[in-house]
């Protein structure tokens, strides 16, 4: 069994190399335009949710958040009230958030393996940076959609919530020991964040480039709808979505559904940012019931807010390339490479 997973990871490297090769400019054409997704999108909307995700758990700020949602977390959830702001956080700041949050959690002793095994199921979410601002306005120029796909997200995930919460009972270490949070916490959050953002990048750079290249493997010889074959390369990375022309509001339960699954290429961001603290098992196992529920609900949304005479809404812009994000983008990446070289200059001189 080994010898064939390793004939196989020999056979897709050596056919990627190949590929890149052959199709050299449908590969410089898309990791040209995951990189523009990168700085324009990623970043500017997810790093200061990540760096901050880290600020508040080290601070105990998210006790102190938790506080209003006491009756609803004890009562409804059966969740200890201090984790339901992480909940929330993670549902609405990006997809590796939760497992970010999850890991400092894990890392400061305050929770143990199995709850944040079990949390993970529902502190997973896209945001409406990326429903609303790209998928809505730019996709389907009406924000209601976003609106649509990221509470439909949410909503799958209480629900999710409230399922494994009364099944299973999440534990939280309430004897933990009061620490002085200062300025190298907020160092550390930055410098994680940045290391996090770049793991990212590279990912969904890789992805769109592998897709790209099997899209072009592919063509002519198997007749693929161009909806479809968006549709399909969403499966493997959520932001590929935005390339998708002429939507109708029919597909906006299933891109509710692909929304609430995240993608593969999210799902190894996931198990990155976790790095190997807790297992994953429950969240790959759940993900898919989870993401038919986010279609449900959206469906059901959808029902309410358009008429049927309504036939077709997306106008078929390219929104990925906003260059008023360019420039911040790129100094944001040099401070953090440079924070990253001072700090490696310092731990070589204690040497």
């Amino acid at each position: 069994m080994a010898r064939l997973k390793t004939a196989a990871i020999y056979i897709m490297s050596v056919s990627l190399c190949v590929m890149l090769i052959v199709y050299a400019d449908t590969s410089t054409e898309a990791a040209a335009g995951a990189v523009k997704r990168c700085l324009n999108i990623l970043i500017p909307s997810l790093f200061v949710f990540m760096a901050a995700a880290g600020i508040i758990i080290r601070s105990g700020a998210y006790k102190v958040l938790s506080l209003s949602f006491y009756p609803v977390a004890k009562y409804i959830f059966g969740i200890p009230y201090e984790l339901f702001s992480v909940v929330l956080i993670s549902n609405i700041a990006g997809f590796p958030v939760g497992a970010s949050m999850l890991r400092e959690l894990l890392d400061s002793g305050r929770i143990d393996r199995r709850t944040a095994s079990l949390m993970q199921c529902f502190c997973f979410g896209g945001g409406p940076s990326f429903s609303v601002g790209v998928i809505g306005l730019c996709l389907f120029a009406d924000k209601r959609a976003g609106f649509i796909i990221c509470l439909s997200a949410m909503l799958a995930n209480l629900t999710a919530a409230l399922i494994i919460c009364r099944v299973f009972r999440l534990r939280i270490n309430k004897a933990e020991k009061p620490r002085e949070f200062g300025s190298n916490d907020i160092i550390a959050c930055t410098e994680k964040a940045g290391v996090s953002m770049l793991m990212i990048c590279a990912l969904i750079i890789i992805f769109c480039v592998i897709m790209a290249d099997v899209q072009r493997l592919i063509a002519g010889r198997i007749s693929i709808p161009p909806q479809a074959q968006v549709l399909i390369s969403s499966v493997f990375e959520i932001s590929g979505i935005t390339a998708l022309d002429g939507a109708r509001i029919g597909f906006i339960p299933v891109i509710a559904g692909l929304y609430s699954f995240g993608g593969v290429c999210v799902l190894m961001q996931i198990a990155a940012a976790a790095g190997g603290k807790y297992s994953l098992t429950p969240f790959f196992i759940t993900r898919l019931p989870i993401s038919l529920i986010s279609m449900a609900y959206a469906h059901l949304l959808c029902s309410h807010v358009y008429d049927e005479a309504v036939e077709c809404l997306a106008v078929g812009r390219n929104c990925i390339v906003n260059f008023n994000n360019f420039v911040p983008s790129i100094c944001l990446i040099l401070m953090i490479f440079l924070l990253l070289f001072k700090k490696g200059v310092a731990f070589l001189r204690q040497m």
